[in-house]
């Protein structure tokens, strides 16, 4: 699911922690939440809504691709800019 060279993208860097953050709209962050590894995301001691951190120990390249999947289908939903 991944193209072009993730050496040089900042969200490579990301995923290389272990770790990932996708985006999900706040209509399908109930269900996200009851997946294993997964949680609200805080920043700065806030819950960031739509968003979710899901633990590096449950990602494998399936469970990362659903992920994914999940996140673009979120973010294909928004309204263009």
């Amino acid at each position: 699911m991944w193209e072009g060279n993730p050496e040089s993208d900042d969200l490579a860097k990301f995923w290389k922690t272990g770790k990932a953050m996708p985006f999900l709209g706040t209509d399908d962050i109930d269900a996200a939440l009851t997946q294993p590894g997964a949680r609200p995301y805080e920043f700065r001691g806030r819950t960031a809504n739509g968003w979710v951190h899901v633990a590096g120990e449950v990602l494998d390249d399936h469970v990362l691709d659903e992920w994914l999947k999940a996140a673009w289908d979120a973010t294909a939903r928004l309204p263009p800019k």
